[in-house]
């Protein structure tokens, strides 16, 4: 959920514009009232392309996270029979970091509570699955392993404000992870990555790591495949055709 980038600063109303495009759409299709959506507040605002200073982000997902329930408290009250609460869920973006994360919860530790998931951008690119916060000592290129956002959790464990407040036990989804071309890339200790490689780490990471931690809900690879983005695909969008006449690609 962003309407701007390159120093556009969030809008919650924005987020709440979203909500209740979703909230009508349910409305009229009463068949998709109780499917879950999950909704991402801006992305990695630590990145250039998306920045946002930490203490304006943090404000922003107090407001939007407050925003997005409170078009669905009123979308429940007025059609009680669908079922509509609890069916939006608000997620951070992508991965910012800890200390990004202290300063954010440091001007503002309400926004502590206001996601429902924790979204996260965990990258396997050099440093193969094995090597993890979940199994064993990390000591290089921590913010490379695919649970590096623990070390954010951890942040948000942390006592913050006055009265302290510190929050753990609620769900991850990583929703940007498993690079489809980012070949070459080599950090301290590991090869540069290959074709070979970098599948034999997703296979790993997907296969024995992240469905045995009992945080994560859902991965979600970057990208299957993109018209207007095709650097990091996996499946090269020019080369669908419609092998067997039913329509889909």
């Amino acid at each position: 959920v962003q309407e701007g980038a390159s120093g556009a600063l969030p809008k919650p109303g924005y987020a709440a514009n979203v909500a209740w495009s979703i909230l009508n759409y349910k409305i009229v299709h009463p068949q998709y009232a109780d499917r879950l959506v999950y909704l991402q507040l801006w992305n990695e605002p630590h990145d250039q392309r998306d920045r946002v200073e930490p203490d304006v982000y943090a404000d922003y997902l107090v407001a939007a996270h407050s925003a997005v329930h409170r078009a669905e408290n009123e979308a429940a009250a007025a059609h009680p029979e669908l079922g509509l609460q609890g069916t939006l869920k608000t997620m951070t973006p992508g991965q910012n970091g800890p200390s990004w994360w202290d300063e954010a919860f440091s001007h503002n530790p309400d926004a502590k509570f206001a996601f429902d998931v924790w979204g996260t951008h965990p990258y396997p690119e050099a440093t193969p699955p094995h090597y993890n916060l979940h199994d064993g000592d990390v000591f290089i290129e921590t913010s490379k392993t695919v649970d590096s956002y623990l070390m954010d959790l951890d942040v948000v464990a942390m006592p913050h404000g006055n009265p302290p407040r510190s929050r753990r036990g609620f769900p991850v989804m990583i929703t940007e992870t498993a690079y489809g071309k980012k070949l070459g890339i080599s950090y301290e200790g590991w090869p540069k990555t290959s074709r070979q490689m970098a599948a034999d780490y997703n296979v790993d990471a997907y296969g024995n790591r992240w469905y045995r931690w009992p945080e994560i809900i859902a991965v979600h690879p970057f990208i299957l495949s993109n018209w207007a983005w095709r650097d990091f695909e996996w499946i090269n969008s020019a080369s669908w055709e419609d092998q067997d006449g039913d329509g889909i690609d």
